[in-house]
């Protein structure tokens, strides 16, 4: 194995596109002290004859799953692209009053009140610089690995994200009936971007955010469509304390004992390992993470035609008869072990997986 090349987030790859055919979403996800764990995300989609703008927000704190989604109108950016808000939704990056500073020093403030099942007022310090894997974050269609850069003399499409993992998170969520909650906690947030419409990227992702103790673990993993050739790409990390520990592109997940979904009609995985592998950037030791999880708790089982504009929805369907997103918060115990050293951590664990047929 050899260790990832990745590099720190700057102040410009926090800065929104908006633009051209493509789709950009910013998520701010939580994972707080008091057992709450969900996300808060403006995302906007130009399918080439119309733009969508939506506002999508998860709550679950064990017990009482929420999930909430809304058009959020037209998104409206500050001068430097930094921030940016839509009906129902706020992001205020500190950034914006200090564009030559790192991510590393920035508080950005998410305020959701737009919904009538769920409000919310976080504000997310980033305590590190961050990570992007490969050429400035962009997996390049056509490739085998996200190390990979584009392809001399040819316009390749691409997928960038860029993360901000370990952040600390103060604020308070409001749920439908009045009850409040304490949002002090962890969080990670993470910027993508995509030259290609939303629903030609990739057929199947996971996601997993893992939080226990001074540990957290996040993976993306996402498996390209036929055309670009069913690439399997991994990207995640190790963090420790409020520091980014590792680096990985070489991790993977793991599925077994499906069961068939009567009303969707996949077959849903009732057993999933998520595995991490690589080195840490401290001393180049090497290291693996390991989680085994059996998604339980859900939070929402999405149609995601449901939530889409008439006329999008038919572009859509002719392509995609039923994408669905799957969510999940359960406990989980992370078996991390560094230079031969062992340690079992814990925690509670985000994860999703979208299936795109």
């Amino acid at each position: 194995m050899s260790q990832t090349p990745f590099t720190a987030v700057t102040a410009d790859d926090l800065k929104w596109t908006a633009s051209g055919t493509g789709s950009e979403t910013q998520t701010f996800y939580f994972n707080t002290d008091g057992g709450v764990a969900g996300f808060f995300q403006l995302a906007w989609a130009n399918v080439g004859i119309i733009t969508t703008v939506e506002v999508n927000a998860a709550f679950s704190n064990g017990t009482t799953p929420i999930f909430q989604t809304f058009n959020g109108g037209k998104i409206t950016l500050s001068k430097d692209r930094l921030s940016a808000s839509c009906k129902g939704l706020t992001i205020k990056n500190s950034l914006s009053s200090n564009p030559t500073g790192s991510p590393q020093v920035a508080t950005v403030e998410v305020v959701l009140d737009g919904g009538s099942d769920l409000q919310g007022h976080l504000s997310f310090q980033l305590t590190n610089e961050g990570y992007k894997v490969g050429d400035a974050g962009c997996f390049y269609m056509g490739n085998q690995s996200p190390l990979d850069g584009p392809a001399a003399g040819q316009t390749n499409n691409y997928i960038k994200h860029v993360y901000l993992p370990a952040a600390a998170v103060q604020g308070s969520i409001k749920i439908k009936g009045g009850q409040s909650f304490d949002m002090t906690g962890r969080g990670m947030f993470i910027h993508a971007h995509s030259d290609m419409k939303p629903y030609t990227v990739s057929q199947r992702w996971n996601f997993a955010y893992f939080v226990g103790e001074d540990v957290g673990l996040n993976m993306l993993q996402f498996i390209t469509t036929d055309k670009h050739g069913k690439v399997r790409v991994n990207k995640g990390a190790l963090t420790l304390g409020d520091r980014v520990a590792a680096v990985t592109h070489e991790s993977h997940v793991d599925a077994s004992q499906f069961e068939r979904d009567p009303e969707t009609g996949y077959e849903i995985a009732q057993h999933v390992e998520y595995i991490w592998e690589g080195r840490t950037l401290d001393g180049d030791k090497p290291f693996t993470a390991q989680i085994k999880v059996r998604p339980t708790r859900l939070i929402v089982k999405l149609n995601i035609l449901r939530q889409v504009p008439y006329l999008l929805r038919k572009i859509i369907e002719a392509l995609i008869t039923k994408p669905y997103i799957y969510e999940w918060f359960d406990e989980a115990t992370a078996t991390i072990t560094i230079d031969g050293q062992t340690r079992e951590v814990a925690g509670r664990m985000f994860h999703e997986v979208t299936l795109l047929d």
